[in-house]
């Protein structure tokens, strides 16, 4: 009999899993200094923490950081320290969560063959392509839902 994978295809397939397991592990990490201002949970969560930082309303990268002390003084200053710290870390994992589906979803166009690149035939497979399209409705539905959207992400 002969196996179904090869030794050289379980190198390459353990290979992809470090790679993505790391690039998704890094984007959760940038995620967490961007909405959290931490990497740390204990950092993060601190009873004595007295700011945390959230992108502004514009969330583009030139728009300033907005500073939350927690005093409810300011224009913009109506979330406590515990609001903000849950809101940026559930922020980060969806940040992680969307990356992963695209990531898997890029990954099965490049490893539906080990023989032939990635540009040669793509998308002739039309039951993986149903199923990348329902796996990017699901993401979108998880992520803009109201009420669904609340619950999971």
């Amino acid at each position: 009999t002969q196996p179904v994978v090869l030794p050289w295809m379980w190198r390459s397939i353990v290979a992809n899993g470090m790679i993505l397991t790391t690039c998704i592990m890094a984007i959760y990490l940038v995620a967490l200094d961007a909405y959290a201002g931490a990497f740390f949970q204990d950092d993060i969560i601190r009873e004595t923490r007295d700011s945390c930082r959230i992108w502004s309303a514009g969330g583009s990268p030139t728009s300033p950081k907005k500073f939350i002390d927690g005093s409810g003084t300011g224009p913009d200053e109506d979330d406590t320290i515990d609001e903000c710290t849950k809101f940026s870390i559930r922020r980060a994992r969806t940040v992680a969560f969307i990356s992963l589906v695209w990531a898997e979803n890029l990954r099965a166009y490049t490893a539906r063959s080990f023989k032939h690149p990635v540009w040669v035939s793509t998308f002739n497979n039309p039951a993986m392509n149903k199923a990348i399209l329902t796996a990017q409705v699901c993401l979108y539905c998880s992520c803009f839902v109201p009420g669904l959207s609340d619950a999971v992400l």
